[in-house]
């Protein structure tokens, strides 16, 4: 029956453990950095997206996962074709 949430009570105690000198901060650095790196991925409200939308659950939500799929491979594929072209050609021989 603490106030704090779990998180906070956790976060609380690495930062007095920080600045004690008790854990080195080159030893969370990396994770954190990594994190900070993916934050944008925590504030993707999915499960909020299928309330929303159940018809996503559906055969049509199916029929939409393919596009996009498909569509992204699509992308990528035609992008390392026109980079692989790009060096290529830049790559080639100057006959003056």
């Amino acid at each position: 029956h603490r106030p704090l949430p779990a998180g906070v009570l956790g976060l609380l105690l690495l930062w007095v453990a920080l600045e004690a000198k008790a854990i080195d901060a080159r030893w969370v650095e990396r994770g954190a950095d990594s994190l900070l790196d993916h934050l944008m991925l925590f504030f993707v409200p999915a499960m909020l997206g299928l309330v929303d939308h159940p018809e996503l659950a559906s055969p049509l939500g199916l029929k939409l996962l393919a596009a996009v799929l498909t569509g992204t491979l699509l992308v990528m594929a035609g992008t390392a074709m026109v980079v692989e072209l790009g060096l290529r050609w830049r790559a080639r021989p100057v006959h003056v």
